[in-house]
C-alpha cells in the first residue's frame, strides 16, 4: 500500500504486509525443515525472509517520487505489533533507507515525517544494493 504526496514529491510505502509475508514464509520454511525459530539459524532465516520481502516491496513499487518506508497498517496479531515496536524499529535505523517509523497512512503528520526521514537519509537506492549483498551472502 502506498500514498503519494505530489507537492513534496514523496511516495510512502507501507511495508507491514510485506513484513508479515516474510514472517509467514520463514515460519513455513522452518516448519518444513525442522528448524527452531529460536535457534541462531531460525533467527537468521527470519531476518533473511523479512528483509527479502521488504526489499521486493520497495523495489516493485512504481513511483516517480522518492520512496520512504513506514509501518502504516495495523499488524494482524498483537505479537507482530509488539515485535515491530520492540525490535524492528531499532533494526530499521541501521538500514540505508528512509524510514519514518510506525505511523498511519491517513495521519496528517505522515508527510512531515516522510520529509524529515528523507532529509536524514537521501540515498534510498543503497537499500536495494545492501539487501542484495546480504541476501547473496546468506544464500
Amino acid at each position: 500500500m502506498t500514498k503519494n504526496f505530489p507537492k513534496s514529491r514523496i511516495c510512502v510505502i507501507d511495508i507491514t504486509q510485506a513484513f508479515e509475508h516474510g514472517i509467514k514464509e520463514a515460519i513455513r520454511f522452518c516448519n518444513q525443515n525442522n528448524i527452531l525459530l529460536n535457534s541462531a539459524d531460525g533467527k537468521r532465516l527470519l531476518l533473511n525472509f523479512c528483509i527479502k520481502s521488504m526489499q521486493q516491496s520497495f523495489k516493485n513499487t512504481k513511483s516517480p517520487f522518492q520512496k520512504v518506508v513506514c509501518f502504516g497498517s495495523r499488524p494482524k496479531t498483537e505479537r507482530i505489533r509488539e515485535f515491530i515496536q520492540n525490535h524492528v524499529n531499532t533494526l530499521m535505523r541501521y538500514f540505508p533507507v528512509p524510514y519514518c517509523g510506525t505511523i498511519e497512512l491517513n495521519s496528517p503528520d505522515l508527510e512531515a515525517a516522510a520529509e524529515s526521514s528523507l532529509q536524514k537519509l537521501k540515498a534510498a537506492r543503497k537499500f536495494i544494493n545492501y539487501t542484495e549483498k546480504v541476501l547473496r551472502f546468506k544464500s
